[in-house]
């Protein structure tokens, strides 16, 4: 019988998995025996019930294994077609979630993959994305853990070798893959999946509406609307600092909406933020600004991409704002400090920040 499409990867993955485990147990049994010995195999113990211990773990393990990627490995042992899989590990929260998701979606276009997509998935309950569950194809839910996992190297910009990963083959990533270039040709198809549902685009046109009858206007007077993010929150928290993170200060949010007025006679700023207090202190000021607390983020987000043009300072949610807005963005040009952890997650900010959006400080 000729034998084809057989998952060489994940036998060797498996195979693998059980030489690190065995090797980890038998070196620590020797160091803790001889904390100076090095691991050779001549000085592999020779305790029986340690030897069947390690077996009998080799064996529990090879079980869940076959339990779960079984199926699989039969179909390509024995030649049946199948759909092959890209998996995320989704992580974070909306913003970073919706990089990855944007990943997810443009990779399996491209590579000709279903994208695996979990039932409780936060995105799920803000955006027009449905569930894609593996048990839909006869697999196990944890079909992800059978696949060769691969992460991105640089958080925040683009990992050409990631494009170059063959067709026909299963996936599973780690990463952030903040860098629009996953996505280049398919934006279009990104802001269709991130449409809001019908209960957040009304609440949020609800707000809007509140704002606007209590100051008079409307769209149809020719007054522009800016959103404004401000991120501030867990960025402001020391660890996010000692990594790198900057955030931006009331000056820049001052040139930021400069900008607009000098371009436009009449302007309202509608500032949300996850740091409320701030916000007030540094914006309340204005009169043609109003600040909107006490939404969630989703609500926020949906608040903030029905105005026509986006103030973000830094980070992800504020990133998508302006990519959904599809306006003119202003960005803060100093998102991290040089020499740090966080800005080794870049390679030039323009991988990272959308073509057209104009930086400032």
């Amino acid at each position: 019988m000729k034998l084809r499409n057989f998952s060489l990867t994940a036998l060797c993955m498996s195979m693998g998995r059980v030489a690190d485990f065995f090797g980890i147990i038998i070196g620590r049994k020797i160091l803790d025996e001889n904390p100076r010995s090095v691991p050779l195999l001549s000085t592999v113990p020779s305790n029986p019930i340690f030897i069947i211990s390690v077996a009998i773990a080799v064996c529990l393990y090879l079980f869940l294994y076959f339990n779960l990627c079984g199926i699989m490995l039969l179909k390509d042992l024995f030649g049946y077609e199948r759909q092959h899989f890209i998996c995320v590990r989704f992580s974070g929260r909306l913003g970073n979630l919706m990089f990855q998701y944007a990943f997810l979606y443009a990779f399996a276009k491209k590579k000709n993959l279903q994208m695996v997509i979990p039932d409780k998935l936060e995105l799920i309950d803000s955006f027009s994305i449905k569930p894609n569950k593996l048990e839909s194809f006869g697999f196990s839910k944890n079909l992800c853990w059978c696949f060769w996992r691969t992460s991105d190297y640089w958080d925040c910009a683009h990992d050409e070798h990631i494009e170059a990963l063959p067709s026909g083959k299963d996936y599973s990533f780690d990463g952030y893959f903040q860098s629009w270039m996953y996505w280049k040709g398919f934006e279009a198809e990104i802001r269709e999946q991130f449409k809001f549902k019908s209960f957040l685009k009304s609440a949020a046109h609800n707000e809007l509406s509140k704002i606007f009858s209590n100051r008079k206007i409307n769209y149809s007077d020719g007054t522009v609307i800016v959103g404004v993010h401000v991120r501030r929150g867990d960025y402001s928290k020391k660890h996010f600092a000692n990594y790198g993170y900057r955030i931006a200060d009331e000056k820049y949010l001052k040139n930021a909406m400069q900008y607009f007025k000098d371009k436009y006679k009449k302007v309202l700023f509608v500032a949300c933020s996850n740091d409320y207090s701030w916000t007030m202190n540094a914006l309340s000021k204005y009169e043609d600004v109003h600040v909107v607390g006490g939404n969630s983020p989703a609500l926020d987000m949906a608040i903030l991409t029905q105005t026509n043009h986006t103030i973000m300072t830094v980070g992800t949610f504020g990133w998508w704002i302006a990519f959904l807005t599809n306006g003119t963005t202003i960005y803060y040009k100093y998102p991290f400090v040089e020499g740090t952890g966080f800005s080794k997650q870049f390679k030039t900010l323009d991988q990272h920040f959308y073509p057209g959006w104009i930086p400032m400080e």
